[in-house]
């Protein structure tokens, strides 16, 4: 073998290992790539998984809480109508009532206080109407059944009189 025929080889088998450890690197890069879209797909799904637990567990909760609100609104039914010489009877209802809200406020639950503001038809539920000149216009004269929020979100309306000024048709729906 001469000279030329020899380093007419050797130059072909660094060629060749160029060749072979660019397309090494150009596997590596690829793969790597690939590697890393896996990883944040999965990071993605995990975020995902875990945000709709929160939203399924927060709708639990809910529907708990629209299961206990008729009690609240038995004790407080109750306490309107217990007689003044039912002073025991009111005084334990009364605490069992204001333990029960402690509890729904712990746990991010509040009555919507709507009494006396302007009827807010996203928020209340007109049930019935009346017309005091003492108060202005669409303000929430009685609360009939009260409306319940979840961290400030509209959980139940809450169910009202309004003041209507300008003679609706609606009508108190007591009369």
């Amino acid at each position: 073998m001469s000279e030329k025929q020899l380093v007419h080889g050797t130059e072909k088998s660094v060629e060749s290992s160029t060749h072979g450890a660019c397309e090494n690197r150009a596997r590596l890069d690829e793969l790597s790539e690939r590697y890393l879209q896996l990883a944040s797909d999965f990071e993605n799904l995990k975020r995902r998984t875990r945000e709709e637990a929160d939203r399924i567990a927060t709708k639990k909760a809910d529907l708990l809480v629209l299961g206990l609100l008729p009690v609240v609104d038995n004790l407080s039914r109750a306490l309107k109508s217990a007689t003044p010489d039912a002073t025991a009877l009111r005084a334990g209802v009364g605490l069992t009532l204001k333990n029960f809200r402690q509890v729904l406020r712990e746990h991010g639950y509040e009555p919507d206080d709507c009494l006396h503001q302007k009827f807010d038809p996203r928020r209340q539920e007109s049930i019935g109407s009346r017309s005091l000149a003492s108060y202005s216009d669409q303000a929430v004269l009685e609360v009939v059944q009260e409306g319940w929020l979840r961290s400030g979100e509209l959980l139940r309306p809450a169910r009202v009189i309004i003041n209507d000024l300008g003679g609706s048709p609606m009508t108190d729906v007591r009369e």
